[in-house]
């Protein structure tokens, strides 16, 4: 089974700004404002119209004293908590101009052509280049966007030989913070800024490095308040080609989850189905908990529509707060347990079995 992988590292939308990744064996797009792979997902592989990821969206939560904050996208929605765009350093206010509306990518071919004629006569910087975004504007976070700086002044000059820094043969950048309207969740922003670096690899041949894609996320509180119990939540869509015939699953002791074809035949990738994981790169980042959500009102799975089912959901209790329950579809069990279809990976529930497979389920839209 060959495997797609996605790294996660810790440390109204303008569906005009997006930017293309396609240096790997994958193809997809990313957003100005936390929404990966756009509505068509990951195109796997690329230009042959099969999808394995789907789009993915992330929340960020946190406490402070006795109050809880979370910002979010959602699956399908164009609503969102986030707004384009760096934060002040005082956390007040998030800048508004037009090109924190764009995501930056770059290709490392780019960058060495330019390492290679920046000082020829008549050179002209390529866009790709020039507008990379390493420095924000006065008031706002000096450096933004990574780069190489020749003279260490701290200020982006291409023209002097300064490049983007980038992970990968291939990478995006955007940054956003959540200041802005909370139309989706109805709460108010915790004041954090957002950088989102996503790469792929793949120029130089490497097949496994190629079927990776790598999101690196930098996260800055900018307020004056502390906050407690701070999660990141990511929400995917799996395709797996066609999209009705899938399983997921987690392995607790790993840190990461999966998604899987319930028969072993796919109507897209026929018998060679790729599998697909998500994990952390960052060891210490143990992913804390998992569920499943549907695209219905369901009470404990359905579509959350205000604050507190989504604070619910990113705390790992089901859509109406109960905890998720070991045993079938994890609603009805006496056990409660953190992770969803564990297999036998769970310490918390002395490692029973536990997976879609055996408990009789359907494959599906997962």
């Amino acid at each position: 089974m060959r495997l797609i992988a996605i790294g996660i590292l810790l440390i109204a939308l303008d569906l005009n700004a997006q930017a293309i990744l396609d240096k790997s064996n994958l193809k997809t797009e990313i957003n100005s404002v936390g929404k990966l792979f756009g509505s068509m997902g990951v195109e796997y592989p690329k230009n042959l119209s099969k999808y394995s990821f789907g789009e993915s969206v992330m929340w960020l939560s946190g406490v402070n004293n006795t109050d809880t904050f979370i910002s979010a996208n959602y699956l399908g929605n164009n609503i969102s908590d986030f707004q384009a765009g760096p934060l002040s350093e005082n956390g007040q206010s998030g800048s508004m101009e037009a090109k924190w509306s764009n995501v930056y990518s770059i290709s490392i071919s780019e960058i060495n052509q330019h390492i290679k004629d920046y000082l020829m006569e008549g050179y002209q910087v390529p866009e790709s280049v020039k507008e990379w975004q390493a420095n924000g504007d006065q008031g706002f976070t000096k450096l933004l966007a990574p780069f190489a700086d020749w003279n260490n002044n701290n200020i982006y000059e291409p023209t002097q030989g300064d490049y983007p820094y980038i992970y990968g043969d291939q990478m995006a950048y955007t940054v956003f913070n959540d200041r802005g309207a909370h139309g989706l969740t109805g709460g108010i922003g915790m004041g954090v800024q957002v950088e989102n670096l996503v790469s792929v690899y793949g120029i130089y041949g490497d097949e496994a490095m190629s079927n990776i894609l790598i999101n690196k996320v930098l996260i800055s509180n900018k307020s004056s308040k502390d906050y407690s119990d701070y999660k990141l939540s990511i929400l995917s869509h799996f395709i797996l080609g066609d999209v009705d015939d899938n399983f997921v699953g987690t392995d607790a002791k790993s840190n990461f989850i999966y998604c899987y074809n319930s028969t072993g035949s796919d109507a897209s990738y026929g018998n060679n189905i790729p599998g697909l994981v998500i994990f952390p790169l960052n060891m210490k980042d143990t992913i804390l908990s998992t569920l499943y959500t549907t695209k219905d009102q369901n009470g404990h799975t359905g579509i959350p529509t205000n604050k507190m089912e989504f604070i619910n959901y990113s705390q790992g209790l089901w859509r109406n707060g109960k905890a998720i329950a070991y045993g079938g579809s994890g609603l009805d069990g006496a056990t409660p347990c953190k992770y969803i279809y564990s297999g036998t990976s769970d310490e918390s529930i002395n490692g029973s079995d536990w997976n879609e497979l055996d408990v009789g389920n359907v494959g599906g839209n997962r």
